[in-house]
């Protein structure tokens, strides 16, 4: 049974991560001196500690529900990826894009938006994106 719900807490976190990254590539948007679309902008960025604070955000990460729970993602300078303290698997940049391997299973996910403590990131499948603020 254990399995069964790390399972679903893996699949559900990387669904999470990655709906905002695939949904709106190729969008026009503002952004400012913090935030890139840039593919080495995005690599430089990503590493560290991020945790969902918002989810069901319009486009631009406005217009959000307070997450409830507590998700924290951990991207490694060496390409691992962990969520709530446990390995998960790896990750890779590719443009706006991050690419998650898990299980054996890949989840793209669009970043939208990233800047020195804010990210915001959505999915193929969803029309809403999710802001993550980074923690270190």
């Amino acid at each position: 049974m254990s399995r069964v719900i790390g399972m679903a807490v893996t699949l559900l976190s990387a669904s999470v991560l990655c709906a905002a990254c695939s949904l709106f590539q190729g969008t026009s948007r503002q952004t400012t001196d913090r935030d890139t679309d840039s593919s080495s902008e995005t690599a430089r960025l990503l590493p560290g500690t991020w945790k969902i604070v918002s989810v069901n955000c319009d486009a631009s990460g406005s217009n959000c529900r307070q997450y409830a729970a507590s998700r924290v993602f951990v991207f490694s300078d060496n390409g691992e990826l962990t969520v709530n303290g446990r390995k998960r698997g790896t990750y890779r940049v590719e443009d706006n894009k991050c690419i998650l391997e898990t299980r054996g299973k890949q989840y793209t996910v669009t970043v939208v938006q990233i800047g020195a403590s804010r990210m915001v990131t959505g999915e193929p499948h969803r029309t809403t994106t999710e802001v993550l603020n980074k923690i270190k």
